[in-house]
């Protein structure tokens, strides 16, 4: 195995040294490196902002409420997409110029799910933010309408970029955003100098759809260069793909975002803030070893033969990525969690357990997103979205276990739970998908 892994390392070295992109390889390494690069911009401008701009100038209690309000917000968004990101790719992909009939159609979805996400956001919010939770974030989650609408959009026009293998716009887009939404959001900070946290948070909200919003305005794709049209069967083919997608969504939605979901309920701001420090450093490490944006659309082009060859050599280099990742991570922890306090000026020593439990998404995450991107391309997506929610009652009904448990000795204990629950959700997603692709 370790020689088969030296072997596929050098061979990926010296085409990267010769320039040689040919090939469903050469593609899948160019964009990889492209990626890498986005990535690269993802997670330098997401450390600045969540560290050195959120973090620092914030409180723990309001960056609790932040985070809470933007895991609401981003709740409904992806209730807005319901897998239409997904099939926008699948179907670019397959059909090349001839897909303008899948744009307009899958668009003109889009922007009925995204009117229907973003009243439900305001109508819904209200109760979440004055009976569930109970916390003043209400002006926040209004202003996340503005932002659901911008981010569905962007994310709409990034998927025609990706369906066509052109990932430097992507990169663009991840630059412009990056920038504007640090300078937007310091000047909010800055300007707003409110001891209102509902109206900060409101502004910080508002800052954040402006960038977005921005970024959509610099990337918006060249549509005239497509050409065909749908008929009936075409609209039931991606009806037909549509659906199960939406089940995988909705599921994926309550499994993204329930451990914040529940904590808003049971503890106080600074908990979720604790949570976020560790999960936001495990999410922007993912983003490094996982390449499944990359190999959707050459997955969905190639072959059932040369699509098992790739599947095996993605889910070999990903394993001992993600494992050195892992143990790399658990190891310098204490580290990171003191340099995280030098870098805010706050204590942030509660994230240590946190941050240590959630090291092992690090091996996992990517490769659920290898095998659900490998389903969703040869068109069966039903078998991810058993597996999603299979995984969801688990993630849902061990959060409120060991929350519970938990909370009659500390609440940082409570997050501690939620941690728990989060992994080994993650680890029965992943072991169902694995059984699912031997059972193909």
């Amino acid at each position: 195995m370790f020689s088969t892994l030296k072997k596929r390392a050098f061979g990926i070295t010296n085409r990267i040294l010769r320039r040689d992109f040919s090939g469903n390889t050469g593609l899948a390494l160019k964009n990889s490196l492209i990626s890498f690069l986005t990535s690269s911009f993802s997670k330098l401008g997401s450390i600045i902002f969540v560290y050195l701009i959120m973090m620092r100038y914030l409180s723990q209690e309001v960056f609790g409420l932040y985070s809470l309000t933007l895991s609401t917000i981003l709740l409904f968004s992806g209730l807005a997409d319901l897998g239409i990101g997904n099939a926008l790719v699948h179907f670019v992909s397959k059909n090349g110029r001839q897909s303008k009939g899948y744009i307009k159609y899958l668009f003109k979805i889009r922007l009925i799910t995204t009117s229907i996400g973003g009243i439900g956001l305001i109508v819904i919010g209200y109760f979440l933010s004055k009976f569930y939770y109970n916390q003043p974030i209400f002006l926040g989650i209004l202003a996340g309408a503005f932002y659901l609408l911008s981010i569905n959009l962007l994310g709409f026009f990034i998927g025609i970029f990706q369906g066509e293998n052109n990932f430097k716009v992507p990169l663009l887009k991840e630059i412009i955003f990056q920038i504007s939404r640090i300078i937007l959001v310091a000047l909010a900070i800055y300007l707003t100098n409110s001891k209102n946290t509902e109206i900060l948070i409101f502004w910080i909200i508002i800052a954040l759809g402006i960038s977005t919003i921005i970024s959509c305005i610099f990337l918006f794709p060249d549509l005239k260069k497509y050409n065909g049209e749908l008929n009936g069967k075409d609209k039931i083919r991606i009806k037909r793909y549509i659906v199960p997608l939406s089940a995988s969504v909705l599921s994926g939605l309550f499994f993204g975002y329930i451990d914040t979901f529940m904590l808003g309920r049971y503890v106080l701001p600074e908990f979720i803030a604790y949570y976020n420090a560790a999960f936001s450093l495990i999410v922007s490490a993912v983003v490094f070893i996982s390449f499944s944006a990359v190999l959707f659309p050459i997955f969905s082009k190639i072959d059932k033969k040369r699509l098992d060859i790739a599947l095996n050599k993605s889910i070999l280099i990903t394993f001992f990525l993600g494992l050195f990742a892992m143990i790399f991570t658990i190891g310098i922890s204490p580290y990171l969690i003191k340099i995280i306090g030098f870098v805010t000026g706050r204590d942030y020593t509660n994230s240590l357990i946190v941050l240590k439990i959630l090291s092992i998404i690090l091996l996992v995450d990517p490769l659920i997103g290898i095998l659900s991107t490998y389903y969703y391309s040869i068109g069966k997506p039903k078998k991810v979205m058993k597996s999603v929610i299979i995984s969801t009652i688990v993630n849902i009904v061990l959060n409120l276990v060991l929350i519970k448990y938990f909370l009659q000795f500390e609440m940082i204990k409570a997050v501690w739970g939620v941690s728990i629950a989060t992994v080994i959700s993650k680890l029965a997603y992943l072991g169902l998908l694995f059984s699912k692709k031997s059972d193909k």
